[in-house]
């Protein structure tokens, strides 16, 4: 059987109704009303008192009935309050697991029945879950005693320090108790957050002790600048892409605005691939890429990594470090200014007005 990592135990409550759909919670309360949909127990204990992290299987007990499903276990719970499960990937102080198989409705009734009866003794076992898809977690440690990393280092299959200071905190938070998960790499960092994952990272990539700027820059792998740049719209756009295209140019804007931004840094830059988070408490240590054709925004506010076309390192493939020799050898093959610049303003990088500029200058030269 798969190593057991936390044990909760609940007493059933009569105004069990488990009728949520996205949740299920067992509450350290000792009373509840019928609005609690997600309730499942009450006078919630746990053991022992350590957070956990990684895949799990969650078995609910009571009498002679149970249930189990698989879910992720959120390493910034803390043992002794109320342990809510989420299907979805929202991440409070109070979440004890995202990506839950399953919700309070989904529970089977007669089980239902039985939580409902005040004398019930529930016991909740929560084990390692060995069939989980691998899984790569990327922590940045700060100073001071930090249960979390405890967590996510038990958890590990294997862990590399990427630096001196990450070493340390590795030495320091050593747990007393392993259960790794198979697959589940932690690199933990202490220097620069934002060096960027590896292009072959796995499909769950997790970016923890950080802000939602700088996991989005981390998860855009290629090896470039990052630029910070606030809240964007489609007015400054043009101008951030035209100085800081090889860089990864992070910014903040919302769901309804962004199709818009990522259609303009494609069209000007040649942009490829972008990576989203939303601002939202608890959502931010999953970043996505994708495509930026294929980037869903979901909803609310957002933080978006443009990847560079051109690095810092290739600015010479660029068309910026080109443009000024190949312009004057066609101003001086009789080329009109105008055409030059429309046949420039056409090129990814380029506006209009800027390419004129150019032109202009050139020939003013």
């Amino acid at each position: 059987m798969p190593a057991e990592l936390l044990r909760l135990r609940a007493r059933g409550h009569h105004d069990v109704r488990a009728t949520h759909g996205k949740t299920l919670e067992f509450t350290t309360d000792a009373e509840i009303t019928a609005r609690a949909t997600c309730v499942l127990g009450v006078g919630t204990t746990a053991a022992p008192a350590h957070p956990v992290a990684g895949p799990v299987r969650i078995e609910i007990r009571c009498g002679a009935l149970s249930t189990e499903f698989r879910a992720l276990a959120h390493s910034g719970w803390r043992p002794g309050g109320t342990a809510i499960v989420r299907r979805s990937a929202e991440r409070l102080p109070t979440t004890f697991a995202t990506d839950a198989g399953l919700a309070a409705s989904a529970l089977p009734r007669d089980l239902v029945e039985l939580l409902a009866d005040p004398a019930a003794e529930i016991d909740v076992a929560v084990r390692r879950d060995p069939d989980a898809a691998p899984a790569l977690i990327r922590y940045h440690a700060g100073p001071g005693a930090d249960p979390r990393l405890t967590a996510e280092l038990a958890a590990a299959d294997e862990v590399i320090s990427a630096d001196p200071i990450a070493e340390q905190a590795v030495r320091d938070h050593a747990p007393e108790h392993r259960a790794p998960a198979p697959g589940r790499t932690l690199v933990v960092t202490g220097v620069d957050p934002t060096t960027p994952l590896p292009a072959d990272a796995p499909e769950h990539v997790e970016l923890l002790g950080v802000p939602t700027e700088l996991a989005v820059a981390a998860a855009a792998p290629t090896p470039a600048p990052v630029v910070l740049a606030g809240a964007v719209d489609r007015r400054t756009l043009p101008d951030l892409l035209r100085t800081h295209h090889a860089a990864r140019i992070v910014l903040r804007t919302t769901a309804a605005e962004l199709p818009k931004l990522l259609n303009q840094a494609r069209r000007l830059l040649g942009t490829r691939t972008a990576v989203l988070a939303p601002t939202a408490p608890g959502r931010a240590e999953r970043p996505r890429r994708a495509p930026v054709e294929d980037a869903e925004p979901g909803g609310g506010a957002l933080v978006c990594c443009l990847e560079p076309v051109a690095t810092a390192t290739s600015t010479a493939e660029h068309p910026d470090a080109r443009w000024p020799a190949l312009l004057e050898s066609l101003l001086d093959q009789d080329v009109s200014p105008k055409t030059l610049a429309a046949a420039l303003a056409a090129q990814p990088g380029w506006t209009r007005r800027l390419a004129y500029d150019a032109v202009l200058a050139l020939k003013k030269g």
